[in-house]
């Protein structure tokens, strides 16, 4: 599995991914983004997007609407990074729908044990893409 961890540092963007040394280049890819605290489904994609357009990322974006779903450029993704440079699945770009999860541990016996998250996650598998596009129609001639 390729993960890619988006986090924002006083404005800055950190794409944080660990070495890749031997994982096959089949295998899925992981986008996640998460914010320690209660967010909506807008607020966060809200944020998300604000971080990847002031980074001038353009491999990804809202089709219609921040909660909706998104356009993943895949062509553009795997040269953006050189770990991906050989995975030959990751062509053309797809409509994807991302999840959204919210996590909240609430220890009432201390307020300071109170933890909220909340996350996104885009994930691509080989095996998607090889339905997706056996399933489009051809246009004959």
């Amino acid at each position: 599995m390729f993960p890619f961890h988006f986090k924002n540092f006083v404005g800055n963007l950190d794409i944080e991914y660990p070495n890749y040394d031997g994982i096959p280049k089949d295998s899925p890819v992981f986008i996640y983004y998460k914010e320690n605290s209660d967010l909506s489904k807008h607020e966060i994609w809200r944020r998300f997007y604000r971080i990847l357009q002031e980074n001038n990322i353009s491999y990804l974006r809202p089709a219609k609407n921040l909660t909706g779903e998104w356009i993943f450029n895949l062509k553009e993704f795997r040269h953006t990074f050189d770990c991906l440079k050989d995975v030959e699945y990751l062509q053309g770009s797809i409509t994807i729908e991302p999840e959204y999860f919210r996590k909240i541990n609430d220890n009432e016996t201390d307020d300071e044990d109170l933890t909220e998250e909340t996350s996104i996650k885009i994930s691509v598998y080989k095996e998607d893409l090889t339905l997706l596009k056996n399933n489009q129609p051809t246009i004959s001639d």
